[in-house]
């Protein structure tokens, strides 16, 4: 009994490492995306206290902000296009 909960808690993280790899995989970029060669003079830092990300949960990768609680997400662009 005793070697049968180590053995199991082996696996379990050997599992969860592959799970976690399998899901780690780049996103798919568009045929011909090519990044802006120089950024816009307009823009602004983010505030310490906010995060951005990219996430697909409109179906298609957006750039967001929020706030570390998670709170306030907001979609700082809107297009079909890679972002």
């Amino acid at each position: 009994m005793l070697l049968i909960i180590p053995l199991v808690l082996v696996v379990t993280a050997v599992l969860f490492l592959v799970i976690l790899k399998l899901k780690d995989q780049p996103a798919a970029v568009s045929p011909g995306f090519e990044p802006p060669s120089v950024l816009s003079r307009s823009a602004v830092p983010l505030p310490a206290d906010t995060i951005a990300f990219d996430s697909d949960r409109t179906g298609n990768f957006e750039l967001f902000t929020m706030n570390p609680d998670g709170t306030h997400v907001t979609a700082l662009t809107h297009d079909p296009t890679y972002d």
